[in-house]
């Protein structure tokens, strides 16, 4: 069994749900924001950007360069930093802008077959951060700041490409059940008036023979 790579899970392009509320409390902004990962290998790293916008709007917000720094398969650092240039410029590179770690991690795999890092959250509003990645294509990341009782939590999902097959079969395979009854539906037709031309023969022949 191949070991489980927190690099190789997060290694893609993600669409993140943002979420703010109090500790047992509902946010009454029913808003949402969402963000979107963008991370790519270079070396043993993962590089990349994050930025966040607001449905119903174009505004872009929260542009920020990430890189993850690797001890292991399972451990290491979780950066951010923010570029001056658009982080959508196709030469961006993003090896060169300043970053800062926004916490360490270190995942232990749990019986349900999650995978789960927790401890101390060192971007804005320092607290406590979990994160549950949930194999193949989810994660649940959440923080806390000591003080404040606002937790903000985000909700990944890997953006992966689906095969001819898996985007298409379903349709094909009605396609195909279509054109098998209508053949179908033919050719029972073709039967049944088969089977009239038949009885009015039967029918029309013993008056035939009647016939001087």
């Amino acid at each position: 069994k191949k070991e489980w790579s927190f690099r190789d899970f997060f290694e893609g392009e993600w669409l993140v749900q943002v979420s703010k509320s109090q500790q047992d409390e509902v946010a009454a902004d029913e808003s949402i924001t969402l963000g979107h990962y963008s991370l790519k290998r270079f070396e043993d790293q993962l590089h990349g950007f994050y930025y966040e916008n607001i449905t119903g709007s174009d505004e872009i917000k929260n542009h920020l360069v990430v890189q993850l720094d690797f001890y292991d398969h399972h451990s290491g650092e979780f950066k951010t930093g923010r570029s001056k240039n658009s982080l959508f410029k196709a030469d961006l590179d993003t090896t060169d802008v300043k970053t800062k770690p926004a916490f360490k991690f270190e995942f232990k795999e749990r019986n349900s077959g999650l995978h789960v890092s927790q401890g101390a959250w060192l971007g804005k509003g320092k607290g406590i951060y979990t994160f549950v990645a949930i194999p193949p294509n989810n994660f649940v990341f959440t923080t806390v700041p000591k003080d404040s009782g606002e937790v903000t939590t985000y909700t990944g999902q890997k953006q992966v490409e689906i095969g001819f097959v898996q985007r298409w079969g379903l349709t094909i395979l009605l396609v195909f059940v279509m054109i098998g009854m209508k053949i179908f539906s033919m050719k029972n037709r073709r039967r049944r008036g088969a089977q009239r031309n038949l009885k009015k023969a039967v029918a029309a022949a013993p008056a035939k023979a009647a016939e001087p």
